[in-house]
């Protein structure tokens, strides 16, 4: 089936009408909703004489004047809740915009992508949350960059370059419905007709993309690309999502680049089999082998905290799968969590794993039978939360007996070595243990010199 203007504009105004809604239509529509059902609350619980008792200030029953106050206060309550998160969904709030002048290793690799892809000049750049990159065409022609900070402090600047390379292309290959079939595709993936439709566009894109850049270097710029975002992904799940409980965690970006530059996070993340079946002309039936990646670049140094905060606001939000709560405006550091909330969030890992295992084995398990199943081989087959995501452990046996680990040395009284890295724990008379590696040695059947217990 063709990728037409028709298939597409219908897909836009019935499954996917939210698509292109903007925040400001939802809150105009919304409003009037919202007021006129908190006046409809006291009609239909004190009749129809209550409005005239209010207005003429005539009313005798002081319940009337209590349920008009508080049906006021919720009224403006809500009000207020639905404006500010609307307001805080906006894109440019969503993804500020930043000078390239403060950052000029970043302006040289833009401008050289730019003049590469043949679009244009440099207009505004901004960043997301969301390991990302999108191009367009905004106020007199001038090419618009969405750069993704996750991208930023995970690629090389060559690697950068030539996937920025490629998503400029669709300015010039792809027309609007062509841009809109290939974003709902991937947004889609049951749709059958609508992902053959869209290979058109999207082989004409990397053609030409290779043309420019070669077909080695685009090959490991989008691997690369891919992989980062893998990496991001795993540090919100294990990192970020802890602190979203809280509020907005200010430093989720800043502990992902300490992650990648301090212990190498993004060349130790294995992308899923099912990242790799989303992307077959990157990996179809090739061994993708992390070594290969590129040093990052550093691009990403000297943000503004602000923009910190706000994209630790969108974090919050997708985690949450809502506006954030009342806490949303919070603002939280994950460096500044206290000892407990990390424990906890350890404990619910190894209760989930547990549980797993009572699933597996029909009857309550225990630790010992969590290592037992890894040392047989068959932690794979505990179905739990974490097999779907990409991480940086080596196998799953390892990921399933990190938590219980993580249990037993802070009862024993041993605390994380630094906040961005709970993996590693140090006891009262300095003495270090690494999950992983206890983890580890545990799957192989050797001594881990430790009690597990019950969590």
């Amino acid at each position: 089936m063709e990728l037409t203007r028709g298939r597409v504009l219908r897909l836009l105004l019935t499954s996917d009408l939210r698509c292109f809604t903007p925040p400001w239509l939802k809150l105009v529509a919304g409003l009037p909703l919202i007021v006129a059902f908190f006046a409809m609350v006291p009609v239909a619980f004190l009749g129809t004489a209550f409005w005239p008792d209010v207005l003429e200030g005539t009313g005798t029953d002081p319940w009337t004047w209590v349920v008009a106050a508080a049906t006021a206060a919720a009224a403006a309550f809500t009000t207020a809740a639905f404006a500010a998160a609307q307001w805080r969904r906006r894109y440019r709030r969503r993804c500020p915009a930043i000078s390239l002048d403060d950052h000029p290793r970043l302006r040289a690799v833009v401008a050289d992508a730019v003049r590469i892809a043949g679009v244009g000049e440099i207009g505004v750049t901004r960043v997301a949350a969301w390991a990302e990159v999108r191009a367009g065409l905004g106020r007199r022609g001038r090419v618009e960059v969405l750069l993704g900070l996750p991208l930023l402090m995970g690629l090389s600047e060559r690697d950068l370059r030539a996937v920025l390379v490629r998503e400029l292309l669709t300015l010039r290959l792809w027309s609007w419905h062509e841009r809109w079939g290939v974003h709902l595709a991937g947004h889609h993936p049951d749709r059958a007709w609508l992902r053959e439709a869209a290979a058109g566009p999207r082989q004409r894109l990397w053609d030409a993309a290779r043309s420019l850049v070669g077909a080695a270097a685009l090959t490991a710029a989008s691997r690369a690309e891919l992989t980062v975002a893998a990496a991001f992904g795993w540090h919100v799940n294990r990192y970020a999502a802890v602190a979203c409980r809280l509020g907005a965690p200010g430093d989720v970006h800043e502990s992902f680049l300490w992650k990648v530059t301090e212990e190498g996070l993004a060349a130790r993340v294995h992308p899923r089999a099912v990242m790799m079946a989303a992307e077959p002309a990157l990996f179809g039936g090739h061994a993708w082998d992390p070594d290969t990646l590129d040093a990052p670049g550093g691009l990403a140094g000297g943000l503004d905290a602000r923009v910190g905060h706000r994209l630790g606001q969108v974090v919050r939000e997708h985690v949450l799968g809502g506006g954030g709560g009342l806490s949303g405006g919070r603002r939280v550091r994950m460096d500044e969590l206290p000892p407990d909330v990390w424990a906890a969030a350890g404990r619910e890992q190894a209760r989930l794993v547990l549980g797993a295992a009572g699933v597996l084995l029909g009857r309550a398990a225990t630790a010992r039978d969590v290592v037992e199943l890894a040392v047989a081989g068959r932690a794979g087959e505990l179905e739990w939360w974490h097999v779907t995501q990409s991480c940086p452990h080596p196998s799953p046996a390892v990921c399933a007996l990190m938590p219980l680990f993580d249990v037993a040395l802070r009862a024993a009284g041993y605390a994380p070595a630094h906040p961005y890295a709970e993996h590693v724990l140090v006891g009262a008379q300095g003495e270090r243990a690494d999950l992983e590696e206890l983890a580890a040695r545990a799957a192989r059947g050797e001594p881990y010199g430790i009690a597990l217990g019950e969590p």
